[in-house]
């Protein structure tokens, strides 16, 4: 691990240097970024082959791809962003790659001075990369909110250090659990990561899941199998429960697709949660199913613009499925996954809960795996009407580029391939067949 780290390190200083001396001998900006982003990419993947290799840390491989796959597109997304905005800065490969090499140690970590520390210094880089965006009264409301969230958040996990220090166990536990709950945006704290979610850039919100539940996430499964007992596991799964039930609901009201989107992401915390308490082996698969299925919503939503000042809303989607159809039905696909609908990863998930729910005697965690499948369904299916069955009122201007339409197809076809892994050879265990050699490099 500090290998990797200190190779992450070292190519963010070089991406630094590049973007320094560029602008001091007045290279072009757009062909600065591009060695840039090769630099960054080649640190990414160079970093990779100590940890992947080390044996102590096999159990975690599939999470560190999941952590490097959701890095390297938010790599691809910033670049198509800046590009389009035309933002000449070079420093956010810098700070994701920085935020790439924190979250693998939150994966590891084990200590909770240690998370508390990890935890703090991703949310200060969260902040900042959330300012990459021109429309300035956005990035203030943004980053001001979440910037006190993060204060509020390393409060309460210091409070619980100290409760733990002073051996008050009952107290210190419920100053950590709620720390962790907001971290990852579990119903009800959900509100901060639904307004980051839909207004800071698409690659900020992509480490923002990633850092919360791919990195927080392994935190919570090692805690919950070394300390779960039956009142902390009744008290987790009342949480899952309103967080599959609660941001669909509010979802079916909104009328920016964006902020929709996010609502439909927080479902994610709950799925983490029932897997945490029933299914602990298949996080690894969910971390995966994550990586990919939130770049792709997330490039989705800007895909698409009118030549009149668009507001994200469900008019401005009228047509856009006639216009774009290989795009819009991935698109629809990944978002469809994210809730589970049926025939996706994310289905298969809930699968793997229900069997071990049935097991545990627990058969109305069916209907609520049910009845959250279909509320997300509703809006889902409305926006396929919308994109497919409406004509479209403006003319629609061409400001995507090509790599985000890869980015959109390629996440959803290897959702898809994923899905048929994990149920065409139920006779073999997913994460084993996932953890194969070749597709972890």
């Amino acid at each position: 691990m500090i290998t990797t780290f200190l190779t992450l390190t070292l190519f963010a200083f070089l991406c630094l240097f590049l973007e320094s001396l560029g602008s001091k001998i007045g290279k072009r900006k757009s062909g600065e970024r591009t060695y840039i982003l090769a630099i960054a990419l080649a640190g990414l993947l160079i970093s990779s082959f100590p940890l992947f290799g080390a044996a102590q840390l096999a159990h975690l491989k599939l999470s560190f791809v999941a952590c490097s796959i959701s890095t390297l597109l938010a790599l691809f997304l910033a670049n198509a962003q800046l590009r389009q905005a035309q933002i000449e800065y070079g420093e956010v490969y810098a700070l994701i790659l920085v935020c790439h090499a924190l979250t693998l140690y939150l994966i590891t970590s084990q200590d909770l001075l240690q998370f508390i520390l990890l935890s703090a210094f991703a949310n200060m880089l969260l902040v900042g990369l959330s300012s990459f965006r021109k429309d300035h009264s956005l990035v203030t409301e943004v980053a001001l909110k979440y910037l006190i969230i993060s204060i509020f958040l390393f409060c309460l996990l210091s409070l619980s250090l100290l409760f733990f220090a002073h051996s008050n166990q009952v107290v210190a536990r419920s100053f950590l659990w709620g720390s962790l709950l907001l971290f990852i945006g579990c119903t009800p704290f959900f509100n901060i990561h639904v307004k980051y979610l839909e207004k800071a850039p698409p690659f900020a919100s992509t480490l923002l899941m990633s850092v919360t539940l791919i990195g927080g996430g392994s935190f919570i499964a090692n805690f919950a199998t070394q300390y779960l007992s039956t009142n902390l596991f009744h008290f987790l799964l009342v949480f899952a429960s309103l967080s599959l039930i609660i941001p669909p609901i509010l979802a079916l009201d909104q009328q920016r697709i964006a902020k929709l989107v996010s609502f439909l992401c927080m479902v994610q915390a709950g799925i983490l949660l029932l897997l945490s308490l029933f299914k602990l082996a298949s996080i690894q698969v969910f971390f995966l199913h994550l990586s990919l299925a939130i770049p792709g919503t997330l490039a989705g939503i800007r895909f698409w613009k009118h030549s009149q000042k668009s507001g994200f809303n469900w008019e401005d989607y009228a047509g856009a499925g006639r216009k774009h159809p290989l795009v819009a039905l991935a698109w629809l696909y990944t978002l469809s996954s994210l809730i589970g609908a049926p025939l996706t990863l994310g289905f298969w998930l809930y699968l793997e809960i229900a069997q071990a729910a049935i097991a545990n005697q627990l058969e109305w965690i069916l209907a609520l795996i049910g009845i959250a499948i279909v509320l997300g369904m509703f809006p889902i299916a409305r926006l396929a009407v919308f994109m497919f069955g409406k004509p479209t009122r403006h003319a629609m201007m061409r400001l995507h580029r090509p790599q985000q339409s890869f980015l959109i197809i390629a996440c959803a076809g290897i959702i898809l391939g994923a899905k048929i892994i994990c149920f065409w050879l139920p006779q073999y265990d997913a994460v084993s067949v996932f953890n194969l050699w070749p597709f972890t490099f």
